[in-house]
C-alpha cells in the first residue's frame, strides 16, 4: 500500500512541475518577446497577456510607446513546438492590425511614438523573414503636421517556401513579400500595390527584386501640390545575410504628373524617368503651366565630373522673361524677341543644394544660326541676385541683324566686321521689375554697316556698358571691375561711305545723360581735304528715329567734292565753308537753312553732255547763263537749303565773278531750286544718284543694307 502512495505521489508531483513549467514558460516567453521588441526600436514597449496553445502563442496587444499611441492588436503565432525550439522556425504569423502615430515638427522631422529611430537587427544573420506565412490585412500610420492629419493605410502578405521542390517554378529558396499602400485624404490621395521577392543565391547572398505601381495619385499639401500622378518602380539587388547590402541595386522606373506646383511654380507634363544603369540615371521632362513651347530638361550625369544637368528651350524667347518676369516690359521684349529659339543649359554640382551661394556653368544657344555664348554664374538666395560671367566672346556683326531689334528698331545693320565681347550681367529683381547691369565690354573691330540709310566702315572702338535694362552707358569705365579698361574707352574711330568709297574719316564718342539714351559727340572728320564737324547729338532708345545736329564744314575743297559727287560735267577749284542744321525724323533727311559760302576765289566749269531742265530754254538770258556757267571764276558763292531732301526743298544759288568768254565784266547768277535737291543737282551735275552719293537713298538702302 505505502509503493502504491509513493507511486501516486510521484505522479502528482510531476504533474505540478510539468504545470508549473508551462506556466512559468509563458511569463518568460512574454519577458523575452516585450525585450525584443524594445532592443529593436521600441524601448517603451510593453506586453501585458501572453497565452500558449497547443498550435501557437496569442497575444491580444502590444504597447509599443507606453501610451497605446502605437500599438499592435490580436498578434497570433503558429508554431511548431519543436521546430521554434530547434530551428527557430515560424511557421505563420497573423496580426489583426498595427496602428502608428506620428509626427512632423515644422523643420521636417520625422517622429513615430514610441520609435528611438533604431533600426531592427537580424541576429542570425539571414536576410530571411523567419516566418513561412505572414498575413497583416491593416497597417494604419497616422501622421500630424503643420498641413494637418494625414493617414496612411496598408496591408502585408508574405509567403515563404525555404524547402523548395522540382515542381516549383523557383527551385531555389525564395520569399514574396506582398503589399499595398494607400491614403483617401484631402491631402494625399493614392494607391500603390507592389512586390518584393527575396531569393538565396548561396548561404549568405540573396538576390532582392522589387516591383510597385502607383496608380493615380494627388498630392495637395502646403508647399507642394501634385496632380494626376502614375507610375512604376523595379529594383534588383543583392543582399549579403551578414554584411548587408553588397552593391548598390539597379533601379529603373517611370514617373507621370499631370502637374507640380512648388518652389512657386507650376509646371505640366511632368515625366521622370529613373535608370541606374544608364550614364544618366535621372532624367526629368517638363513644362511651365501655360507656356507648351517652353520645355525644361533635367539630368543627373555620372560621367566625370559627376554633375546636374538642365536645359531649358524656349521657340519664342519671350515667354521666358513672361514666367520670371510678371511686370512686362516692351523694350526688353524687343531684344528678346530676335533671339528666338533660345536654349539656356546649366551644369550644376552635386553639391549645390548645401552651398549658401549656387554656382553654376552655362552655355546660350540664341536664334536660328545657334550663336553660341558660354560662362559661369552665381545665383543669391538671400536677395534673389543672379550674376552671370561671361567667357570671352568673338561675334560676326552681320550676326546681330538677326539676334538684335537695331535693324527693326534702331534702322541700323551690319555688313561686315566682328565684335568681342567680356565681362558680366547681373540680374537684379525690384518690386516692379528686374534690373539688368553689367559690367559689359564690346569692342568693335573694323565694323562696317548702315544707319539711318548712311553708310559706315572701319568702326573700331570698346563700349563700357554699365546696364543693359535700363540701357546706360558707363561713365567711368575705370571704376569697373573688369579685367582691361584701355584708356579710349568709349571713343570710335570709323569712316563715312558712298557707293564711291571713303567720303570722311574721323571719330565719335558714347555716354549717356540719362537711362536708354545715348549721346554721340563725333570728333573732327577728315573730308574733301578739309574738316567735317559734326555737333553732340543724343538718341532715344525708348523713341528712335528722331536726331537733331550741325554739319561744319572748313575749307572744303570744292574740286574734291565733285569728285565724291561723281560728276563728269563738273570741273571745280576753291574752297567753302559753313554750317548746315540738319535732322532726321523717320528716316527722313531734312535741312534748316544751311549755308555753305567760299572761302577765297576760285572757279567752276560745267559743261554738262545734255542740258538740264533747269537750265533749258533758248532765250539769250539762259544761253547767257549756261555760257557763264562753262568757265565761272567766282569771288563769292553762297549755297542756301532748307527742308528734306527727298521731297519739297528750297534751295539757292547766289555767285559773283567773271567768265573770261566776257572780259572782265562782272557776272551775278541767282537761282532758285524748289523739289527733290537729290533730283535737281543729279540732273545738274550729271552724276550718279545724288541721295545714294550722299547717304543710301530708299532703294539703294534696300539693296545695300544687309539682310
Amino acid at each position: 500500500m505505502l509503493k502504491k502512495h509513493k507511486k501516486l505521489l510521484g505522479l502528482l508531483i510531476a504533474v505540478i512541475i510539468i504545470a508549473a513549467g508551462i506556466l512559468s514558460s509563458g511569463f518568460i516567453l512574454r519577458y523575452v518577446i516585450q525585450e525584443k521588441i524594445r532592443l529593436n526600436g521600441f524601448p517603451n514597449a510593453k506586453i501585458d497577456h501572453l497565452y500558449l496553445a497547443p498550435n501557437g502563442i496569442l497575444i491580444d496587444h502590444i504597447n509599443l510607446d507606453g501610451n497605446d499611441f502605437s500599438t499592435i492588436e490580436q498578434l497570433f503565432v503558429t508554431v511548431n513546438w519543436f521546430d521554434l525550439i530547434v530551428n527557430r522556425d515560424i511557421a505563420a504569423l497573423t496580426i489583426k492590425k498595427i496602428a502608428l502615430m506620428a509626427e512632423i515638427g515644422e523643420h521636417g522631422q520625422f517622429k513615430l511614438a514610441g520609435w528611438d529611430a533604431k533600426m531592427p537587427s537580424n541576429g542570425d544573420g539571414g536576410a530571411f523573414l523567419p516566418i513561412g506565412k505572414l498575413n497583416l490585412p491593416a497597417i494604419i500610420l497616422d501622421v500630424d503636421s503643420e498641413a494637418g492629419g494625414i493617414r496612411l493605410e496598408g496591408k502585408l502578405q508574405v509567403t515563404s517556401n525555404f524547402a523548395p521542390d522540382a515542381q516549383d517554378k523557383n527551385p531555389l529558396p525564395h520569399q514574396v513579400m506582398n503589399f499595398s499602400l494607400w491614403s483617401t485624404q484631402n491631402q494625399l490621395d493614392f494607391n500603390m500595390n507592389g512586390t518584393r521577392t527575396l531569393t538565396k543565391k548561396s548561404s549568405d547572398v540573396f538576390e532582392e527584386k522589387i516591383d510597385a505601381e502607383l496608380l493615380e495619385a494627388r498630392v495637395d499639401l502646403p508647399n507642394f501640390h501634385a496632380s494626376r500622378l502614375s507610375g512604376s518602380f523595379h529594383s534588383m539587388g543583392e543582399i549579403n545575410g551578414e554584411t548587408g547590402r553588397v552593391k548598390l541595386p539597379q533601379v529603373n522606373g517611370h514617373l507621370l504628373a499631370g502637374s507640380i506646383k512648388t518652389l512657386n511654380g507650376l509646371f505640366q507634363n511632368v515625366d521622370m524617368a529613373i535608370d541606374t544603369a544608364k550614364a544618366e540615371p535621372l532624367v526629368l521632362k517638363t513644362s511651365p503651366a501655360g507656356y507648351p513651347n517652353v520645355s525644361l530638361t533635367g539630368r543627373w550625369n555620372l560621367t566625370p565630373p559627376q554633375q546636374l544637368e538642365l536645359t531649358i528651350e524656349s521657340a519664342d524667347a519671350v515667354d521666358l522673361y513672361k514666367i520670371i518676369n510678371e511686370q512686362q516690359n516692351a523694350a526688353v521684349e524687343s531684344w528678346l524677341a530676335p533671339l528666338s529659339p533660345l536654349t539656356l543649359q546649366f551644369a550644376l554640382r552635386p553639391s549645390i543644394f548645401d552651398e549658401p551661394i549656387k554656382q553654376a556653368a552655362w552655355a546660350i544657344y540664341a536664334g536660328k544660326q545657334r550663336q553660341k555664348l558660354d560662362g559661369t554664374l552665381d545665383y543669391h538666395p538671400d536677395n534673389g541676385h543672379t550674376v552671370i560671367h561671361l567667357n570671352p566672346l568673338k561675334i560676326a556683326a552681320v550676326g546681330l541683324n538677326t539676334l538684335t531689334p537695331l535693324a527693326k528698331n534702331h534702322d541700323l545693320a551690319f555688313s561686315k566686321g566682328t565684335m568681342n565681347v567680356d565681362g558680366e550681367i547681373r540680374f537684379e529683381p525690384t518690386a516692379n521689375a528686374v534690373e539688368i547691369k553689367g559690367p559689359l565690354a564690346v569692342t568693335f573691330d573694323r565694323v562696317a554697316g548702315n544707319w539711318n540709310n548712311f553708310l559706315f566702315a572701319d568702326l573700331g572702338g570698346p563700349l563700357y556698358l554699365e546696364r543693359l535694362a535700363p540701357f546706360m552707358i558707363a561713365a567711368h569705365p575705370e571704376r569697373l571691375q573688369l579685367s582691361k579698361t584701355p584708356q579710349n574707352a568709349n571713343k570710335f574711330s570709323l569712316s563715312l561711305m558712298n557707293d564711291q568709297g571713303v567720303l570722311a574719316k574721323g571719330s565719335v564718342a558714347l555716354a549717356s545723360p540719362a537711362a536708354n539714351v545715348i549721346k554721340i559727340t563725333p570728333g573732327s572728320f577728315d573730308f574733301a581735304a578739309g574738316t567735317l564737324g559734326i555737333s553732340p547729338f543724343s538718341v532715344d532708345l525708348t523713341a528712335p528715329g528722331n536726331i537733331a545736329t550741325k554739319l561744319s564744314l572748313n575749307n572744303i575743297d570744292i574740286e574734291k567734292l565733285a569728285g565724291l559727287l561723281g560728276s563728269p560735267s563738273l570741273e571745280a577749284n576753291g574752297k567753302v565753308s559753313g554750317i548746315v542744321p540738319l535732322s532726321f525724323k523717320n528716316g527722313q533727311l531734312s535741312f534748316s537753312r544751311g549755308q555753305i559760302s567760299n572761302s577765297g576765289n576760285g572757279y567752276f566749269k560745267y559743261q554738262p553732255e545734255s542740258i538740264p531742265p533747269s537750265l533749258q530754254g533758248d532765250d539769250a538770258r539762259m544761253q547767257t547763263v549756261r555760257k557763264a556757267l562753262s568757265d565761272f571764276h567766282f569771288e563769292l558763292l553762297n549755297f542756301e537749303m532748307d527742308g528734306p531732301m527727298d521731297g519739297h526743298m528750297t534751295s539757292s544759288l547766289k555767285a559773283k565773278g567773271t567768265n573770261p568768254v566776257f572780259g572782265e565784266r562782272p557776272i551775278e547768277i541767282n537761282l532758285k531750286l524748289e523739289g527733290d535737291l537729290g533730283k535737281i543737282l543729279q540732273q545738274a551735275l550729271q552724276a550718279g544718284d545724288l541721295s545714294s552719293t550722299l547717304r543710301l537713298g530708299s532703294k539703294a538702302a534696300q539693296a545695300k543694307k544687309p539682310k
